[in-house]
């Protein structure tokens, strides 16, 4: 039932110590090294087909009106 909220799931970055990762509308820092989640946004709001991360600009595509929205993380 899950899968009907949200299909689209996607690893966006790994480095040393965390993993970067989209799932359930959240992007998600889970440090592996200490197993434990670092930090969550939120993306509910823009309903996203698809998530890249670039350095610190996290790019997605609307489901809701289908635009190109860039949102920078800190």
């Amino acid at each position: 039932p899950e899968k009907a909220i949200n299909d689209y799931r996607e690893i966006l970055k790994i480095d040393d110590t965390t993993i970067w990762f989209f799932y359930k509308n959240l992007v998600v820092v889970y440090d592996y090294i200490n197993y434990k989640t670092i930090k969550t946004i939120n993306l509910s709001s823009w309903r996203p087909h698809q998530v890249v991360l670039e350095d610190t600009q996290l790019w997605m595509i609307s489901r809701n009106d289908g635009q190109l929205v860039g949102v920078k993380l800190d």
